[in-house]
């Protein structure tokens, strides 16, 4: 009898110590988590700001979902540096950007304007902090003094007791998400009230000539935008045509994923603006797209659109939407461009290269 007691009690003991040594090792391997999630965190978000000079790209994306394959980050700094040894392309960029302000100086007045507002809510499931100590059956979470229960023959049925009624002190940890909730603010302003600006609908030529340097000079021209886009809180949607149409929309939760996508993509393909146009009007015909910056970036050597398109197109510029158009070409179609309120012109050829190196 004796030995049996003797038997039970170092059994119980070594239970105790395997659930202790249990708990330690799963406590050691979630910080161990927690501390390589926060490292990658702050590498893409280090990497994502000096890419595109803004301070804060999590108020905007929620980087925590977002993942950098080997190359994507370099894609982003090389993007980066060709656009800034491009100011051309920049400049460009800025005075697209513009396009949507007005300067007035008359009276003043309140505007109510819609803003994203970062709110924090605090959820169990984000296990950060430790913030007290609740009753519950979570043995993962068990205090080592509940565990002690197991060390006496007395107290083990208390123990199982508890553990049933979800009564065994557990740490309660808990940390925050943030969500961007939009909201209308007043602002005092003064003069006219202005125009909100819109968010970019980028459409951009896919076909076989934009391929190599063009196709470069487009995407580092997208994302210069894109840097507009982030610094205004403006919608950016990249839409590239052919035949078809593929849209990214790259200031959505997983725009990071999607600028990655579209820098990665390759141009191809024939040049077919009209359904492209189609779909920006269809998109412009909401209330969300209401005062959208178009802009087409392309050679402009296609076929002519059709007159209801162009019918079409003249009735939303009357409503507030611009067309732009960034012409990659010195051969494009002058019918073409009769639609755009700006026009500019890159030159993409050996001649245009050659000139902007010597001045």
């Amino acid at each position: 009898q004796h030995r049996q007691e003797l038997f039970l009690q170092k059994w119980r003991t070594r239970l105790v110590e395997s659930v202790i040594s249990l708990q330690m090792a799963i406590a050691d391997r979630e910080r161990e988590r927690l501390l390589k999630e926060l490292e990658r965190r702050m590498r893409i978000t280090d990497e994502v700001a000096e890419a595109l000079q803004t301070p804060q790209p999590g108020t905007l994306w929620d980087l925590s979902e977002a993942r950098l394959r080997q190359g994507e980050s370099g894609l982003l700094r090389q993007y980066a540096r060709f656009l800034a040894n491009n100011p051309q392309l920049k400049q460009i960029a800025a005075e697209l950007g513009r396009a949507a302000r007005q300067d007035s100086e008359h009276q003043e007045h309140y505007a109510r304007i819609e803003s994203r507002v970062l709110q924090h809510e605090k959820q169990e499931a984000i296990p950060d902090d430790l913030v007290g100590i609740y009753q519950d059956n979570q043995l993962t979470r068990m205090l080592p003094s509940e565990a002690m229960l197991l060390s006496s023959p007395e107290l083990e049925t208390v123990f199982y007791k508890h553990l049933v009624e979800r009564r065994l002190l557990n740490y309660q940890l808990m940390g925050q998400s943030r969500t961007h909730t939009p909201r209308q603010i007043e602002r005092r302003c003064h003069g006219e009230q202005p125009q909100p600006k819109g968010p970019f609908i980028v459409c951009i030529d896919t076909s076989a000539s934009m391929s190599g340097y063009p196709e470069q000079c487009a995407k580092a021209l997208c994302l210069g935008l894109l840097q507009i886009a982030l610094a205004e809180q403006r919608d950016c949607i990249v839409m590239l045509f052919s035949t078809q149409v593929v849209s990214y929309e790259l200031t959505g939760p997983n725009g990071l994923q999607q600028a990655l996508n579209f820098l990665g993509k390759s141009f191809h393909g024939g040049t077919d603006l009209e359904p492209c146009l189609d779909e920006v009007l269809a998109r412009m015909q909401s209330q969300h797209y209401q005062n959208a910056d178009a802009i087409v970036l392309s050679d402009f050597i296609a076929q002519r659109l059709p007159a209801s398109l162009i019918e079409r197109t003249l009735a939303l510029k009357e409503g507030g939407n611009r067309f732009n158009a960034v012409s990659f070409s010195r051969h494009d179609k002058p019918g073409l461009m009769q639609i755009f309120d700006a026009i500019w012109r890159f030159d993409t050829g050996l001649r245009g290269r050659l000139l902007r190196k010597v001045s």
